[in-house]
Formats: C-alpha cells, sequence, structure tokens
C-alpha cells in the first residue's frame, strides 16, 4: 500500500491532509521554475518551463512504460465545442514561442451525430524560431497533432540554408519536420564516433578532418548509399536540398558543423545544431482526405478540413476521425472530449553474428538482428572500418583484407548498439582447414571433415595434406575490381570518361583479351599483354559512360568477373568510386560519390 499519512512526502510536495475521499498536499519548499527547465514535482508529474523571459509552464506526465496511450482533451458535454492547443494537449504547441496552430470546432452535434461539413479542423502557418537560434525562423503548421514545415522565409531564414521563399503549403503539400535541436553533440573520426544518425535512413559522416585549416569532409548517406559529399570549413552550416513535388532544391537536412580539433586517438568536430524534414511529403490537395475529414481549402497560410459525411459518435467507446485523432465518448453519450494517440515505445539491442571461423580474402556474412528478428539499415563497422548497412534480411558482405581480431559493430537510431569480436584467419580456407587441423590433433579430437587421410584420427598429417591441396588448386585468377568510373568529366565528356580496374591480389595479372561493357551493350577489348602489378591500377577512357546513369562489366573469357554500381547520376568532376581500393561486398554501400582519386588509394 502507499502511505498517505500527514507530512509524508512525495517529491517536491507533501500530504497535509487525508480525511474521508480527499487528499490534500502542498509543496513544503519554493520550487524554482527555471526558464528552459523541466522541474520534478512529484513521481511522474513534471513542469515543462518555456526558454523564453515571459514564465510560461505547462505540467504534464512523462510516461516510460511501452505502450500505446490517448492523450485527451477538455471534457465537453456533447454539443458545440471548440479545442486548440489551450485545452488539448495533443495538439502541437511550442511552449518556448508560445505558438500553436491547430483548432477544432464541433459547430453542431445531433444527438451523438456531427452533422456533414459541421467539425470544422483549422489550422495556420506561423513563423517559429529554430532551437539552433543562429538559424533563424521557418514557417511552421501543426497538421493533425503534428508539426509541420509549411515553408522557408526568404528574410526570416538563415541565408546559410537559403536565400529563397520556399513555400510547400502554397504548393498543396507538407513535409514533417523529423529533428529541429539545438546540440553539443561530438562525431570523430574514431569508429564508435564517426556517424550522425539521423531520420529516415540518413545518416551524416564524417570521412576526414583536416584539423589546421578548420576543414571536413562529411559524406550523406540515405540506406547506406551515398547521397552527397561536401568539404565544410567550420564553424559553417552543410546543408542537403532535394526536390520536394513542384518544387526545386528544398533543404531536407541541415547541420550546423562547429569546431575541428584534435583529440589523442582521433581527431572531432563538434555539431551545434541539426535540422531534418521528411523527404517523403503529404498532400493538402482541396478534396484530399484524411480518415473522415476532407481539405476543402488550403489558401494563403491556412488549411481547412471538414467532414464531407456525418459522423457517428459510439458511446462509450472511441470514433477515430483522422489520423491518430478521435473522440471518446461517455457510456451515456451525455459527454466526450478528443484525444490523440501516442505509442511509447523502447530501445530493443542489436544483436551480430557471424560466420565460424572466418578466413583472409573470402567473403563474409554478417548477419544482425534484434528479438530474433532481422534489422534493415543498421550501420555495421569492422575494425573501425566501415563496411555498409544491413539489407532486408539484415546482412552485409565483407571481404576480409587482413588476419588479426577485430571489433565488429552494429547501430542503428533508436536501437541499442552491439558490438563483438571477430577471429579472422590469414591465407586460404584451405590454410584455415589445417589450422582447424592442427588444433584438433592437438586437443586429441577428431572430426570427420579435417581426417582427410582417413585413419579415424585427426594428426598433423591430416594439415600437410590439406595444405598440399591448397597449393594444388592455386592457380585461381587473383580478384580484379572495376574500382572507379567517372561518367561526367570537366570538359569535353568523350574521351575523358574513365574507367579504372584495380588487382587486389599480390601477383601481377594479365588482363589482356578481357572485355568492357557498358549498360548499352558496347564492348572494349583491353590490349593483348596488358599487366596490371600488385594492387596497382589500369586506367581507359575507351568504354563510354553515360551521364544520367549506367553501368560497367568485366568479363574474361566471357566469364563475368565484377560489376559497377549502377549509377543513376552524375556530377562534372566528381566519380563513383570504392570507398576503399578493391572493397567488394556486392553492395551498391561499397561506393562513395566524391573527388576523383584515379590511380591512387582512395
Amino acid at each position: 500500500p502507499t502511505p498517505v499519512d500527514m507530512g509524508e512526502d512525495y517529491g517536491e510536495m507533501e500530504i497535509q491532509s487525508a480525511s474521508g475521499y480527499t487528499i490534500t498536499m502542498e509543496n513544503s519548499d519554493d520550487i524554482d521554475l527555471e526558464a528552459g527547465e523541466i522541474v520534478d514535482i512529484m513521481g511522474n508529474l513534471k513542469f515543462l518551463v518555456a526558454d523564453d523571459d515571459t514564465l510560461r509552464f505547462a505540467l504534464y506526465e512523462e510516461i516510460t512504460e511501452p505502450g500505446t496511450y490517448d492523450i485527451r482533451g477538455t471534457v465537453y458535454d456533447t454539443g458545440k465545442a471548440t479545442w486548440d492547443h489551450m485545452n488539448f494537449e495533443g495538439f502541437y504547441y511550442n511552449i518556448d514561442d508560445d505558438l500553436g496552430t491547430e483548432k477544432l470546432v464541433v459547430e453542431e452535434c445531433s444527438g451523438n451525430t456531427i452533422p456533414e461539413g459541421e467539425l470544422v479542423y483549422t489550422t495556420t502557418a506561423q513563423l517559429v524560431d529554430f532551437n539552433f537560434s543562429k538559424w533563424g525562423s521557418y514557417d511552421i503548421v501543426g497538421f493533425m497533432a503534428e508539426p509541420y514545415l509549411a515553408g522557408y522565409d526568404g528574410k526570416e531564414t538563415d541565408n546559410d540554408i537559403t536565400n529563397d521563399y520556399i513555400s510547400l503549403i502554397s504548393k498543396d503539400m507538407l513535409s514533417k519536420v523529423l529533428i529541429d535541436v539545438e546540440d553539443n553533440r561530438m562525431i570523430s573520426t574514431g569508429a564508435s564516433l564517426q556517424l550522425l544518425q539521423l531520420e529516415e535512413g540518413y545518416e551524416l559522416k564524417l570521412i576526414q578532418l583536416d584539423v589546421d585549416g578548420g576543414q571536413a569532409q562529411i559524406e550523406l548517406l540515405k540506406n547506406g548509399i551515398s547521397v552527397d559529399t561536401d568539404i565544410v570549413t567550420s564553424p559553417d552550416t552543410y546543408v542537403y536540398t532535394k526536390d520536394l513535388g513542384k518544387l526545386d532544391d528544398v533543404p531536407i537536412v541541415v547541420v550546423y558543423i562547429g569546431n575541428v580539433f584534435a583529440g589523442t586517438e582521433s581527431d572531432m568536430v563538434i555539431i551545434k545544431g541539426v535540422f531534418q524534414i521528411s523527404d517523403d511529403s503529404i498532400p493538402i490537395d482541396s478534396g484530399y482526405e484524411y480518415g473522415e475529414m476532407m481539405i476543402t481549402s488550403a489558401t494563403g497560410d491556412k488549411i481547412t478540413m471538414k467532414n464531407p459525411d456525418d459522423v457517428d459518435l459510439e458511446e462509450g467507446g472511441k470514433t477515430m476521425i483522422m489520423e491518430n485523432i478521435g473522440f471518446m465518448t461517455s457510456e451515456d453519450g451525455a459527454r466526450y472530449y478528443p484525444f490523440v494517440r501516442r505509442t511509447v515505445g523502447t530501445l530493443n539491442s542489436l544483436e551480430i553474428e557471424l560466420p565460424e571461423n572466418p578466413v583472409v580474402g573470402e567473403e563474409l556474412r554478417i548477419r544482425v538482428t534484434s528479438v530474433g528478428a532481422p534489422v534493415e539499415g543498421a550501420c555495421v563497422t569492422v575494425g573501425g572500418e566501415y563496411i555498409g548497412t544491413t539489407n532486408p534480411d539484415g546482412e552485409v558482405r565483407f571481404t576480409p583484407d587482413a588476419a588479426g581480431t577485430f571489433t565488429v559493430t552494429a547501430s542503428k537510431r533508436n536501437y541499442n548498439s552491439a558490438s563483438v569480436e571477430i577471429r579472422i584467419i590469414g591465407g586460404s580456407a584451405a590454410t584455415a582447414d589445417a589450422v582447424i587441423a592442427l588444433q584438433l590433433a592437438a586437443s586429441g579430437e577428431w572430426d570427420a571433415d579435417a581426417d582427410v587421410n582417413g585413419d579415424g584420427k585427426v594428426t598433423s598429417l591430416d594439415a600437410l595434406m590439406i595444405l598440399q591441396m591448397a597449393v594444388k588448386d592455386s592457380g585461381a585468377v587473383p580478384e580484379i575490381v572495376i574500382n572507379e568510373l567517372m561518367p561526367n568529366p570537366i570538359g569535353t565528356d568523350r574521351g575523358n570518361e574513365t574507367t579504372e580496374l584495380y588487382n587486389c591480389g599480390d601477383k601481377p595479372v594479365d588482363i589482356g583479351g578481357w572485355v568492357l561493357e557498358n549498360e548499352d551493350g558496347a564492348t572494349y577489348n583491353i590490349p593483348a599483354g596488358t599487366i596490371i602489378e600488385p594492387h596497382g591500377y589500369y586506367l581507359t577512357t575507351e568504354i563510354q559512360l553515360d551521364n544520367g546513369g549506367g553501368y560497367v562489366l568485366l568479363y574474361r573469357d566471357g566469364e563475368e568477373v565484377d560489376s559497377s554500381i549502377a549509377y543513376t547520376y552524375s556530377t562534372e568532376g566528381l566519380s563513383w568510386q570504392r570507398r576503399i581500393d578493391g572493397l567488394d561486398t556486392d553492395s551498391d554501400g561499397d561506393w562513395i560519390y566524391r573527388d576523383p582519386t584515379f590511380g591512387v588509394s582512395g
């Protein structure tokens, strides 16, 4: 039982009396309401205090237990009623700027039925400050209890983001605000802090830093695929733009790159602010329906929705009207209130599954799961090197080029990260089998696969025979890969479009007579006697690369040896290239789009 004796303390509150059915509590000491702070009152009850010179604060309950909850508004007798951000906590409200945009009005309710056109929802776009104040303001609109970008204001929005008026609402669309934070987050060239996780599969990767010059080379990826690279001189704002609907070059991701400095083990950069909107806009065209509501007008900065049909309120039940917004009606139908449904989740942990006895030079699959299910889009590193993100099966492929013990990490937003160690054996698979055979011989154990001698036990002779078989099979062709492509060189394209091959092996390879083929079927026969030295390069401008998209295949004696990324765009002066020379996991994540590195290690 919970004690309610007089004088009992709960947080900042003390029980003054408990008589009959009434308990009275008061604060036993002064409560300081500091601007921008969250103040604990008792249990899960807290005050949220506005970050403003004018004192404003709101009482709320913090919910951490996973589940689905309904946030309700003020209860009214069934009939005419009006709710906005002041009496319906589910609606969007910015307490710092004292800004709310949404209103829901029941203009007539006959019995438990709201007649056609009598349920009216309106919302009006307003200027709101970015949480990172240097960026100024943007136009926001609460829409169905969520914050949406209505547009960027050419005068009020910082010029580092855009100089233009970009109005989404005037083009009959909105984009959800996913992140708007002032931050002091650090990313570094070290593996564990190399990525800034964003929403919708985006992540910002730090490639390298020039501490003396105060420059950061960064890469933006979506679902593991590079979509942008840039060099930012700190402090400055990085902006990634994308076409949305009828609008070109809409800022989607905005990150403020702060100070660059050298650490003891890696170089670091401070992220001071992050803003992101969805790259999947929603329509607000007149006539478009959301649940029981239909947009009747979207003009200027105002959106209006009404019910095109009667809405029957279920007595003693819940009636959804649009997205996560609904009405709860009492058992006798005499009272009702609106609610917004929210889901509180929990952070599940990632788990990493590794293959047995991995060997240098052999492709291995790393699988990431959570609660037994595969996790798509998890970022995986091996020994501090980013190797890609997992596919829908939770897998990413990786071919190790060095033996040793390495740390494998997996991370994804809204999951607890995981890390395990992997021991990679040097040499070929046969070498690894020989090592296993020697280990079994030393331990006195037996294994049918290792007993190649067939004498019913595993000895050093078995290991020697395994190695001898490996020598007989050593005539395999060392791996040659398509390493870099430049479809759109500076100046004239034809005759300057460059394809690079790379020898991943430790022996020279004669590629004379091998064939390169583009997506149109055009081929180029590599001249006889062409040799690529170990870890060397071969460059040619004889195969045509289309600017708008394409790929290149490599053949030896009619058999496909390798294929490039199927690129879909190009920018003058930049090339598609493997992140690390020879990195080949059969994933688009192997590739990066940046300044060319032909003939040298990227």
